[in-house]
């Protein structure tokens, strides 16, 4: 299971929003906590998945933090995917938009050295929008804040799934599996063969240009 702690945000949405969330999220993680701790919705999910889903517990500085709002899915291998593209360095937070979901509404991921540094709460995370973004990130950074497209990291609403949770996740994460592989085994190896044999033409027709001058 992955090193990563996981915040549900339940706010403004029922349990057929809720439970298909947590069931994708624990494919990955083995708790996580709803937010407000305090919501009805939020000690239902703790009374029907026991010990996965805790209210409690301190915002832990050395561990990424996803929050993800209810009605989310992810699929297999979503949450180490983002994970690593959010903990490199310079890297603050990593967010998904999210098509069809409610205005202002994205999935994020902060990076532990964002979080080693942060002197606020959990909650403020939680509600994160563009203008906390704006006073918390440095300016001067490109790389503080990534934007990446839902389906290029395995990320859904639940409406766009189906009814077989199960399957789109394996499927969808079986498939941005096989991409990385086919990218990094294949269109990495033969892109630096192309740049080669691009070097090497341009070398040979300076040595031309040289010998026809001559």
């Amino acid at each position: 299971m992955l090193e990563v702690q996981v915040v549900l945000s339940a706010r403004g949405v029922g349990a057929d929003e809720l439970a298909p969330s947590v069931r994708s999220l624990l494919q990955s993680v083995r708790t996580l906590r709803p937010a407000p701790a305090d919501s009805a919705d939020g000690r239902m999910l703790e009374e029907h998945f026991g010990g996965s889903v805790r209210a409690a517990g301190a915002l832990r500085p050395g561990v990424p933090l996803l929050v993800v709002p209810a009605g989310v899915v992810v699929a297999w291998g979503a949450i180490r995917r983002l994970r690593a593209h959010t903990e490199v360095p310079g890297r603050c937070v990593t967010r998904v938009f999210l098509p069809g979901s409610r205005e202002a509404e994205f999935l994020a991921c902060w990076s532990t050295s964002f979080l080693r540094l942060y002197e606020g709460s959990l909650d403020s995370l939680v509600d994160a929008d563009l203008s906390f973004d704006r006073a918390q990130l440095s300016p001067a950074s490109p790389k503080a804040r990534s934007w990446l497209p839902a389906p290029a990291v395995g990320v859904a609403v639940v409406g766009e799934v189906g009814d077989d949770l199960a399957s789109w996740s394996r499927r969808t994460g079986m498939a941005l599996e096989a991409r990385q592989v086919w990218a990094s085994t294949v269109r990495g190896p033969a892109g630096g063969v192309k740049r080669r044999l691009a070097r090497r033409r341009h070398r040979r027709r300076g040595v031309d240009r040289t010998r026809s001058v001559r």
